[in-house]
């Protein structure tokens, strides 16, 4: 014997839409992709407000963060060209997408201020 089913409700089902969608798993992008999609370069310290694009180059470092294999990333690199944005990216992604500790050092209480007001805490705001 077939059981019959109650018709549901038209107002109810948004509802259960939203709740069935808290089971699903959240999307895991790597860093580099979900760097271009949420973060916003600040005129704070960037040249002009504008979305972050990433080099070709770079996306292979930021998406090491991200990649479960990796357990060190040492860079040899040049000045100015992507050790401080990876900072700030990667500890945003962590605030974002996988709170749990974090530890970033500075060479002294100065230097972890200034890099904390002056880089990390637009970034986060602009998010």
């Amino acid at each position: 014997m077939g059981r019959d089913r109650m018709p549901v409700p038209a107002e109810i089902l948004p509802l259960t839409r939203r709740l069935a969608s808290l089971w699903t798993p959240p999307r895991r992008l790597p860093l580099s992709a979900w760097s271009e999609e949420n973060v916003t370069l600040s005129t704070e310290y960037a040249s002009r407000a504008s979305s972050l694009r990433l080099f070709g180059w770079q996306r292979a470092i930021f998406d090491a963060f991200t990649d479960p294999r990796v357990f060190e990333i040492d860079l040899f690199i040049a000045r100015q060209l992507v050790k401080t944005l990876l900072i700030q990216c990667a500890t945003s992604y962590v605030v974002a997408e996988a709170p749990g500790p974090i530890l970033l050092l500075e060479p002294d209480e100065d230097a972890a201020k200034a890099f904390s007001r002056e880089r990390l805490a637009p970034m986060i705001r602009d998010c």
